[in-house]
Parts: structure tokens; C-alpha cells; sequence
């Protein structure tokens, strides 16, 4: 299984989005772990995770300077994805 992960931070009223595709289970955990990892190593807290009809998870949080979401959908080829515009959004 790969992993299409969209994620969006906000800071202080600015915003970043991005996007990655991981090839496995293991990458996916391992760049979630990063992404959300502040600078004292701690993870940064997840306030509520919720499953789409879609079979994709988002998961939505904050930290120190506003919030985070993640949005995850598990694939099994590119041509399942191609074409096929994603999006995620804080708050």
C-alpha cells in the first residue's frame, strides 16, 4: 500500500500546505513522526481523527502558533490518484 499524504499548518495567520507520497507503511509513520515533531522532540497533540467515505483519515491538531491538519488516503497503484485533486484545510 502507498500513502498520498496532504497537509496543511497554520501560523500566526500564514499558512503551508504539502504534499508527499510514501511507498510504504513504514515511510508513512516515519514522515508523519517528522512532520509533527517540534524542536524538544515532543509530538505535537492530535485533537480528533476521523475516517471519509473516500477510505482516506484526516486528522486535525495544534501547536504552538495555530493548527494543523493531515489528510491521508492509502492507495494501491498512480493510476488511482492521477487526475484526482486532494485538498486539506486547518480549522
Amino acid at each position: 500500500m502507498k500513502y498520498y499524504i496532504v497537509s496543511t499548518f497554520e501560523m500566526d495567520g500564514h499558512s503551508s500546505g504539502f504534499t508527499m507520497i510514501c511507498g510504504s507503511l513504514a515511510a508513512k509513520s516515519q514522515y508523519l513522526k517528522d512532520i509533527l515533531t517540534d524542536l524538544d522532540g515532543k509530538l505535537y497533540p492530535t485533537d480528533s481523527v476521523h475516517e471519509e467515505e473516500d477510505g482516506s483519515t484526516t486528522m486535525y491538531g495544534h501547536w504552538d502558533c495555530g493548527e494543523w491538519s493531515i489528510n491521508i488516503l492509502p492507495f494501491k497503484t498512480y493510476k488511482s490518484i492521477e487526475n484526482k485533486e486532494r485538498a486539506c484545510q486547518t480549522g
